[in-house]
């Protein structure tokens, strides 16, 4: 069982991606969800009684600019992401990766990774109070290439310091046979439908896509709380380890997905992954 643990890639499957990575091509992943630190009802067995965690999931959420996993070569990636959990059972998230905090700060991306899929409730937390458990599968993932040449944001200024050949790197992560990276497509390129065997793109379809992934969550009407995600259950749902909490950016009904699904079923997902990079040019 692969184990999406936020905040690293496990990278036994291919040692020769590894030593590439290792050598100047990074992929950080990082994935998201929380526990109840704000609990709307914490202290409550969510498993006897409604909490309403997950009647305030749907809408969406942001994530601020955050540093992704440790420094490499001197080098701290980082992101900014925007989550949306929908009525209808789907999900949506949206990273973007920087190369320092002033870039991401004013937006200035270079690359942007989209993920897309169906979440699910699994009722009340048996072992945690205040919680709902949840599920999430990631269905599709687009990647698309923001600047092919991103440099370090100069200060004082000075000229950039540092740049980075991100084309060559992500030609180094996901060949994706042959795919120009070059080209602007709205949504970049769909990894599950045109980079495969999964070689092509190897972290991503290996690591993340198709792969159902086990969280603990609580939510307000002003915020949800999300503990890491994991494809075991024990570290998903009986074990859960606080991750993160993010503020409401807009409001969605919950109605929908709690009157078509049973009383066990309805809201949210929060997995993460994001492309990084550490390739001087």
């Amino acid at each position: 069982t692969k184990v999406a643990a936020f905040g690293q890639v496990d990278f036994s499957c291919c040692p020769t991606f590894a030593s590439e990575a290792m050598a100047g091509l990074q992929v950080v992943s990082l994935g998201l969800a929380l526990l109840g630190a704000r609990g709307a009802k914490h202290g409550a067995n969510c498993s006897t009684q409604n909490c309403e965690n997950e009647q305030h999931l749907c809408g969406e959420f942001e994530q601020p600019c955050k540093a992704i996993g440790p420094a490499s070569m001197g080098l701290q990636i980082w992101s900014r992401s925007v989550f949306e959990f929908w009525p209808d059972s789907t999900f949506r998230r949206v990273d973007h990766a920087s190369f320092d905090q002033t870039a991401c700060q004013s937006g200035n991306a270079w690359i942007e990774v989209t993920y897309e899929g169906t979440w699910d409730i699994a009722g009340g937390s048996m072992t945690v109070l205040g919680l709902d458990r949840a599920s999430r599968t990631v269905k599709n993932i687009w990647i698309r290439l923001l600047q092919e040449n991103p440099c370090i944001t100069p200060t004082g200024g000075l000229e950039p310091s540092r740049c980075f050949n991100g084309l060559d790197a992500l030609k180094g992560a996901c060949p994706c046979n042959g795919w120009d990276w070059k080209s602007h497509e709205e949504k970049g390129r769909n990894i599950g439908m045109f980079c495969q065997p999964a070689s092509e793109c190897l972290v991503l379809n290996d690591v993340f896509l198709q792969q159902k992934q086990h969280f603990s969550f609580n939510a307000s009407e002003a915020w949800a709380c999300f503990s890491r995600a994991n494809t075991e259950t024990a570290l998903g749902w009986t074990e859960p380890e606080d991750d993160v909490c993010l503020d409401r950016t807009a409001s969605l009904s919950c109605e929908y997905t709690l009157m078509s699904h049973a009383s066990t079923t309805s809201l949210m997902f929060t997995l993460i992954a994001i492309f990084c990079l550490a390739n001087c040019s």
